[in-house]
């Protein structure tokens, strides 16, 4: 499998009028380490293309931290954590 959009780790851009910031995973999330994530009771990574990725809306708006908001407001201690790619649609997914 090719997957032609790979975002470079630790990084940010300006794309579409807002920043997309890349953690030292190649996520659009923040830093993250083994033991941040063992800190949590339950991770969830959420997958998916653009929409998942949260293409043209600010870090606050994206779907995974919507989520960890409201997890947060309901004292669960859980981490939902954007495993989103650009770019990426159904062709792809088929290839």
């Amino acid at each position: 499998m090719n997957v032609s959009d790979v975002f470079i780790k630790n990084k940010s851009a300006f794309l579409q009028n807002v920043e997309i910031e890349i953690n030292n995973y190649g996520q659009r999330d923040i830093y993250l380490t083994n033991e941040i994530l063992k800190k949590y009771d339950k991770r969830f990574l959420i997958l998916g293309s653009s929409i998942a990725l949260g293409w043209g809306v600010s870090k606050e708006k994206t779907f995974s931290n919507v989520l960890n908001k409201i997890s947060k407001s309901k004292d669960k201690n859980w981490i939902f954590v954007n495993g989103g790619i650009g770019n990426y649609n159904t062709e792809r997914y088929v290839n």
